[in-house]
C-alpha cells in the first residue's frame, strides 16, 4: 500500500491525521481499478456515537460488520473535495468489529468525473484510543483481482462496465 500526498485534501480538520492511501502504485494501472480496504478493531462496549468520515477518488461502498452502510462520495468538485460522514455506532458490537471499503477508480475522466490521474482512499474517525484514520499501518489493502479490467465504457458519459 502506498501513501499519497498529491491529491487535494477535503477542507475539514477531521482528516488532519489521515493519509491518502491506495493499493499498490496509485499512479499506474488505474484503468477500471478496484481496491479493497479493511480495518479491524475491538470494543469493550458500543459507544452512543462514532463519527466516521470517508472519501475516495473516485467511488466507494462502505460496510461495517458485513452490513452496507453507504456509497459515495457525495457529488462535488475536487477543488473542495467531497466527503461523507456516518455514525457507525448502530452497526457496531462488543468485541471484534470490521470496517470494509470497496473503492473504484476508473483511471479516466467522464462526464460525471474529472480524473486526477491518481487514486486514493481517505478516512477518519476515533473511538477512545482507537484511531480509524487511514494510514499504511492499521488499514489492510489489496487490489481486487476478481473484476475484469478489460471492459468497455457503458457510454461516453459513464465509467467502464463492471464484470466479475
Amino acid at each position: 500500500m502506498s501513501t499519497l500526498y498529491t491529491l487535494p485534501r477535503p477542507p475539514a480538520e477531521v482528516f488532519e491525521h489521515a493519509a491518502w492511501v491506495w493499493a499498490g502504485d496509485a499512479l499506474f494501472d488505474l484503468h477500471n481499478c478496484y481496491a479493497r480496504f479493511r480495518r479491524s478493531f475491538d470494543l469493550a462496549t458500543v459507544p452512543d456515537r462514532l463519527d466516521f468520515a470517508i472519501t475516495v477518488d473516485q467511488a466507494y461502498v462502505l460496510f461495517v460488520n458485513g452490513q452496507l452502510v453507504g456509497r459515495g462520495p457525495a457529488r462535488g468538485y475536487q477543488y473542495v473535495w467531497p466527503y461523507d460522514e456516518y455514525d457507525l455506532a448502530l452497526h457496531l458490537r462488543p468485541g471484534k468489529n470490521v470496517i470494509a471499503v470497496r473503492a473504484f477508480n476508473g483511471g479516466r475522466g467522464t462526464f460525471c468525473y474529472v480524473s486526477q490521474g491518481i487514486a486514493g482512499f481517505l478516512a477518519a474517525g476515533r473511538i477512545g484510543d482507537v484511531s480509524l484514520d487511514s494510514d499504511t499501518s492499521n488499514w489492510r489493502c489489496a487490489r481486487e483481482q476478481g473484476t475484469s479490467k478489460s471492459t468497455v465504457p457503458m457510454s461516453l458519459q459513464l465509467s467502464d462496465q463492471e464484470h466479475h
